[in-house]
């Protein structure tokens, strides 16, 4: 579901799996929310990923697009 994200306004799946580029550190998204900028305005989605060693961090959706160092693995 990952590759259609932003085009299908679907967020990404709870357990799908995530890395951090620099550090090669993979993650799994635990948890999503949904924002509006504007009542006509396209969602916005934030994770929560829970990385190898447990800490959990909060992600929006840009961080997986262009150069932001993280990447979704299929």
């Amino acid at each position: 579901m990952g590759e259609t994200m932003g085009n299908s306004g679907e967020p990404l799946e709870t357990g799908q799996k995530v890395r951090e580029v620099q550090t090669n550190t993979v993650g799994v998204i635990v948890d999503h929310a949904c924002q509006y900028a504007h009542p006509k305005a396209d969602p916005v989605y934030s994770y929560l990923v829970r990385w190898e060693d447990g800490q959990v961090y909060a992600l929006t959706e840009t961080a997986f697009s262009g150069s932001h160092g993280y990447e979704i693995i299929d």
